[in-house]
């Protein structure tokens, strides 16, 4: 959420901003969720929730979705833009 509300630091208690952003990750999970879903099913395999948000694969994925890159220097970048 904070990657898509970094140009607005300083409105961070905009409700409505949050709520964009809120939505906005909760869009990215809900279709990597169901491309998972499609996969496990194709291979006839059980999906579990908990087994795939503990795996790395998860943030990778959001972070694909996204287009997003992290760094090291992440949060100095977005103090710099407050």
């Amino acid at each position: 959420m904070y990657r898509h509300v970094e140009e607005h630091l300083s409105q961070i208690n905009d409700l409505a901003i949050l709520e964009e952003a809120f939505q906005y990750a909760l869009n990215i999970v809900d279709t990597i969720v169901s491309r998972q879903l499609g996969l496990y099913e194709q291979q006839e395999k059980i999906f579990s929730y908990s087994g795939y948000f503990r795996k790395a694969k998860c943030r990778f994925d959001y972070n694909q979705e996204a287009n997003i890159s992290e760094t090291d220097s992440i949060i100095k970048s977005l103090l710099l833009k407050i």
